[in-house]
């Protein structure tokens, strides 16, 4: 099964996720991939970061910035990686 968790994710290699829905959304990602899953995650972009990338069997794709112009990024990857399951984990503005 193919999930797509769309959510603000911690900087690649963070030592520390955080307590906040980043890191919550960083263990859950983990968590399904442990029980399975294909995860790749739609997330916030992050100056520094690299567009797309592969951490611990996550797919990490930065398609998105804060404000209304959020939706229409998401929807595009959406469409283009089409998984079984979405689940948004946070407001997106």
């Amino acid at each position: 099964m193919h999930v797509a968790l769309i959510t603000r994710y911690p900087p690649r290699h963070a030592l520390d996720a955080g307590r906040g829905t980043a890191g919550y959304s960083k263990r859950l990602a983990r968590a399904l991939v442990a029980g399975g899953c294909r995860v790749t995650v739609l997330a916030d972009l992050l100056d520094g970061e690299q567009p797309e990338y592969e951490e611990d069997g996550v797919i990490v794709r930065r398609v998105w910035g804060s404000g209304r112009h959020a939706i229409s990024p998401i929807v595009e990857a959406i469409g283009a990686i089409r998984p079984d399951i979405v689940h948004l984990q946070h407001e997106l503005f």
